[in-house]
């Protein structure tokens, strides 16, 4: 199980500070899954994406989910922006 958790460091957003919280335990050990490895493998998809983040215009996804296509892969980021949208709704600064 790997927990990814993201703080700005900045208030456009830009620098961010992230997380990473890996579990292991000695099932997921004995079948091969070392903890070194489980890192390595979520820092090389980070690093695909890092080129594909960096040059997004606009710089933050939309949260209407419906201005763009999706794939059944995509639910989780559905989720969190339906989440996220709720939040700023609900608790976010009045204007």
């Amino acid at each position: 199980m790997v927990v990814q958790v993201a703080t700005p460091l900045s208030a456009d957003g830009l620098r961010v500070r992230q997380f990473w919280l890996a579990g292991t335990d000695a099932v997921s050990r004995a079948q091969g899954a070392e903890p070194a490895d489980v890192f390595g493998y979520e820092r090389q998809i980070f690093e695909e994406d890092h080129p594909i983040v960096e040059n997004q215009r606009p710089a933050e996804a939309p949260l209407d989910v419906h201005s763009q296509v999706h794939t059944p892969a995509d639910r989780f980021s559905i989720t969190y922006r339906r989440v996220y949208a709720e939040l700023l709704e609900r608790f976010g600064e009045r204007r």
